[in-house]
């Protein structure tokens, strides 16, 4: 994609939500420089489809009657004030 267009804050926000130190994300040296200027907190929400590939083969990993149809990972950054 182009220059400016949310390419490495999505990876960024990716990497914090999964609990990678803001440091690794190289847009900030702490969790709270992830948070928007002028407010208190942030938060991350990803939402990862718990399917097998299309492939039609039986993959046991997925196992949606015991996980649901989606996993999601939440995380809420304060920015320490």
């Amino acid at each position: 994609g182009e220059n400016g267009t949310g390419k490495s804050a999505i990876l960024a926000a990716l990497q914090v939500g999964l609990g990678v130190a803001a440091k690794q994300t190289e847009r900030g040296s702490k969790v709270s420089d992830h948070v928007m200027m002028g407010q208190n907190w942030a938060m991350v929400s990803i939402r990862i489809r718990n399917r097998p590939p299309q492939d039609g083969g039986v993959d046991e990993r997925y196992r949606p009657e015991v996980y649901g149809e989606s996993i999601v990972i939440e995380r809420k950054l304060s920015n320490g004030a």
